[in-house]
């Protein structure tokens, strides 16, 4: 089980990954993605980059399923933290 996992993509760079080796990162998500990850049962989930043409983005009510099965949901940087504005309310926190 990974403690964070955060997905990201343009917003870190890999001297950023790099300092962070404890943290598993993963490309920018979309539909669907969160609930795959949620299956690894992480400590918490942070979201920084996701994708916006290539496919669906990642949606709200996915992050409110993964935040209802209490796994903690952060957002920064792109959608990660259009997201947190959207759902703070919620629990998602803006990072």
């Amino acid at each position: 089980m990974p403690d964070l996992i955060v997905a990201a993509g343009p917003s870190l760079t890999s001297a950023d990954i790099k300092a962070f080796p404890q943290i598993t990162f993963v490309p920018p998500v979309g539909s669907g993605d969160l609930l795959r990850l949620a299956k690894k049962s992480p400590k918490a989930i942070g979201i920084a980059d996701g994708v916006f043409r290539e496919r669906l983005p990642i949606g709200h009510k996915e992050i409110l399923w993964v935040l209802s099965e209490g796994i903690p949901v952060y957002g920064a940087a792109s959608i990660g933290a259009l997201r947190a504005v959207e759902l703070a309310r919620y629990g998602m926190v803006g990072v």
